[in-house]
């Protein structure tokens, strides 16, 4: 067990110092409530900023992405019920 506490450890620095490391992911940080992990996913998710002409854009695609990742990890639960609507607010 004690072998994996190290190893949990390490992957945190790990992403830690990758987050710090990376001037894209410091300002998500500002946000509360997100952390490295986070600031890395959402990156990671809308890549380079300076392909959006406009904030405006960044946000549709940003609200886009959100979307798809909510439609693609419904609960199973949510997932047996036959319905068009989404059972999350967006």
């Amino acid at each position: 067990m004690e072998t994996v506490r190290h190893e949990i450890r390490s992957a945190s620095k790990r992403v830690q110092q990758l987050a710090e490391d990376d001037q894209d992911s410091m300002f998500p940080m500002t946000i509360p409530g997100v952390g490295y992990y986070s600031a890395l996913l959402i990156k990671s998710e809308i890549g380079d900023v300076k392909r959006f002409p406009s904030a405006k854009q960044l946000c549709s695609y940003a609200g886009l992405a959100m979307l798809l990742l909510l439609l693609l990890y419904k609960t199973p639960e949510q997932s047996e019920r036959k319905t068009n609507t989404l059972d999350y607010p967006l």
